[in-house]
């Protein structure tokens, strides 16, 4: 499809081409397993090589009898690192540790940061909230183990994109009333923060490209089952009180419909007195971050990122 109707930065049509090739616009109409497979094929398609000096290590989280599948980067040449905690994309059904691993790994090159990605359990066989568990069984167990790992535990941020970011912003809300760990920031990429359910007389963002309201809706059937819970961490901006959050460094995208949930949520991180960095970036989609080096907008996005992550943690 050529979405005449869009105003696309330039590179974005050549990135939804690319995309639709692997991911098609049905996508959540096909079964689970065609969808998570061509999902994987998406990611394989725009897969990179990590930029030279980041390391690996997978690692994993004890929880109850089982373990959170974790992995760790860092950075060349920096010593006890700060480190982000990662959530990734996926509408909480695909996705994992691969997923978003060169995103991943250049964001560490780039904020000279180490970071700790998190595989928590997929949607429908696991329904909400073992996600944000998973999610924050790493957190706590990070915030514990970080300084024996050379991280800087004192620096502790959290990031998402999309339905990671709605865990993400649901960790800090969680770390909020647990009044530990501290965390020093909250990196929030396109999030999903239920704006439907915090403002349901609130005329949506338009159907983007790259997601549609019929999208968001198959997603949650699939997290929530039929019946949607009504909280904060399922939907951060049910949340009434946001002030004493982290500092916030939000990034959205002119056409994807949750355009408006970053916004109103930057808008009330400010009302409570946290400090926010909020952008919407003309012309691009959601899940434009793959599109980093073909499109010289979504490259500003990406360097918007790097960038905030790195004043995050040299304000801490």
């Amino acid at each position: 499809m050529a979405f005449e109707e869009f105003d696309l930065a330039p590179g974005i049509r050549e990135f939804l081409a690319r995309s639709e090739a692997a991911y098609p616009l049905n996508a959540t109409e096909l079964s689970l397993a065609e969808q998570r497979a061509c999902y994987d094929a998406l990611c394989r398609s725009f897969a990179e090589d990590r930029p030279a000096g980041v390391s690996v290590e997978e690692l994993s989280a004890p929880a109850g009898g089982r373990a959170v599948p974790l992995r760790l980067y860092r950075p060349a040449g920096v010593e006890r690192p700060p480190v982000l905690l990662y959530c990734h994309g996926g509408g909480w059904v695909l996705g994992g540790l691969d997923s978003h691993d060169a995103v991943v790994a250049e964001l560490v090159a780039g904020a000279g940061c180490a970071a700790v990605s998190v595989d928590y359990r997929l949607a429908p066989e696991h329904r909400w909230p073992a996600q944000i568990d998973d999610a924050w069984t790493a957190l706590t167990w990070l915030a514990d183990a970080a300084e024996s790992l050379g991280l800087d535990g004192g620096r502790i941020a959290v990031a998402g994109d999309s339905a990671g970011g709605q865990l993400a912003a649901a960790l800090a809300l969680k770390a909020r009333a647990a009044a530990a760990p501290r965390l020093v920031g909250q990196v929030l990429i396109y999030p999903a923060l239920g704006l439907e359910f915090a403002e349901p007389q609130r005329a949506p963002a338009p159907d983007g490209p790259g997601l549609t309201h019929a999208d968001m809706a198959a997603y949650h059937l699939q997290l929530f089952g039929a019946t949607v819970p009504r909280d904060a961490l399922a939907h951060p901006l049910l949340a009434g009180d946001l002030a004493n959050l982290p500092p916030a460094v939000i990034v959205a995208a002119e056409y994807d419909p949750l355009r408006d949930d970053a916004a109103v949520y930057a808008e009330r991180l400010a009302a409570a007195g946290v400090p926010v960095e909020h952008r919407c970036f003309a012309g691009l989609i959601h899940g434009c971050l793959r599109a980093r080096h073909m499109s010289p907008a979504a490259g500003a996005m990406f360097a918007q990122l790097v960038a905030g992550t790195r004043r995050l943690f040299a304000a801490a």
